[in-house]
């Protein structure tokens, strides 16, 4: 039997496995027009995807309060669960490099900082819910990236241990989220081409690994 260094390998999902970006900005702006804000233009909506929402609202909002902030988070997600495909395409190698881990029974987790119905339905509608052993979106039960909850969660849940575990994701934060949990770091420079970081941050943030090509992921399995 091949050796394996781990057993479960942990994604991140926006920029790392999916370019979600049309449907993102599309429930910005519906958000916001419902709001009265002038939504920021898309290059900067980039920036801030994976990353809370209710931080962006106030920056956005100019600190609103925390009522107004809570309700364009829930209209937010309103909005983005009716057309959470709208123009979604799976990242190159993404789709391949899942199904190379079901298939050689690595354990496959997500962790993700949409809301946890808007990730259930996106993946249901994208047809790679069967995928992943365990997706976990954003709850009451947990706090955003780079705080580690979502992933000692996964890995509590698939009963792994965290020196058998990899998160893979495309920002400084992902790296964070992994340096917190304990857990090896996998950066992959997807991320980039999308605008959600670029290549000098993400090198500062000192991930354990980084690769260009997220099926890459394959050479460091075993």
């Amino acid at each position: 039997m091949e050796y394996r260094a781990y057993d479960l390998i942990i994604f991140d999902l926006d920029g790392t496995l999916i370019d979600n970006r049309d449907a993102i900005v599309h429930a910005y702006k519906e958000m916001l027009a419902e709001f009265g804000y002038k939504s920021p233009p898309v290059e900067w909506i980039y920036t801030r995807i994976g990353l809370p929402l209710d931080g962006t609202f106030r920056i956005i909002s100019n600190n609103a309060g925390e009522e107004v902030v809570g309700r364009m988070v829930d209209s937010f997600r309103d909005h983005y669960l009716r057309e959470c495909d709208n123009g979604v395409r799976m990242l190159d190698g993404a789709k391949e490099l899942l199904t190379y881990l079901k298939d050689n029974r690595f354990k496959v987790g997500l962790a993700t900082t949409k809301g946890d119905a808007g990730v259930k339905e996106l993946l249901r509608r994208m047809k790679i819910d069967h995928l992943f052993d365990l997706a976990v979106g954003l709850t009451s039960e947990f706090r955003p990236k780079p705080d580690p909850s979502m992933l000692l969660y996964i890995m509590d849940k698939l009963s792994v241990d965290r020196s058998r575990t990899m998160f893979v994701g495309d920002t400084p934060v992902d790296v964070a989220a992994a340096r917190n949990a304990r857990v090896k770091s996998v950066a992959v420079a997807t991320g980039i081409d999308i605008g959600a970081t670029t290549l000098r941050e993400l090198k500062a943030s000192d991930p354990d690994i980084m690769v260009q090509n997220i099926m890459d992921v394959t050479s460091y399995l075993y």
